[in-house]
């Protein structure tokens, strides 16, 4: 199962990370998306979004028509969000008009303070 952990955490931790990968050889056990601020992992990652997200886990290549039938909403609005969502790195574009969530699980990492 590939899991893709969305959390707020500092430059300076994500790279203390890195290096210690790089230093021991042991890569991280899940991918990570992080973002600097939770404000913008909020803005990034609306609730629409996230319901994006939740219906793209471990389905494959999936067109904003499909999705936005999967999810009782306007396809037009659907796929503003899918760009949005591509724009960020969190969707992949897979093929003509479709996109991609390649991973099966997501977990949401606990808010914490992020000291500039």
């Amino acid at each position: 199962m590939k899991t893709v952990i969305f959390e707020v955490r500092s430059l300076e931790d994500c790279l203390d990370d890195f290096s210690q990968a790089w230093d021991t050889g042991v890569p991280q056990t899940s991918a990570r998306m992080t973002f600097v601020t939770q404000e913008l992992m909020d803005e990034v990652l609306t609730p629409d979004r996230r319901s994006i997200v939740r219906i793209l886990c471990g389905a494959g290549g999936v067109s904003a028509t499909e999705t936005a039938r999967r999810m009782g909403r306007d396809a037009d609005e659907v796929e503003a969000d899918i760009r949005a969502l591509v724009l960020a790195g969190v969707l992949e574009p897979c093929g003509e008009e479709r996109v991609i969530f390649p991973y099966d699980e997501v977990l949401l990492a606990p808010t914490v303070t992020v000291k500039t």
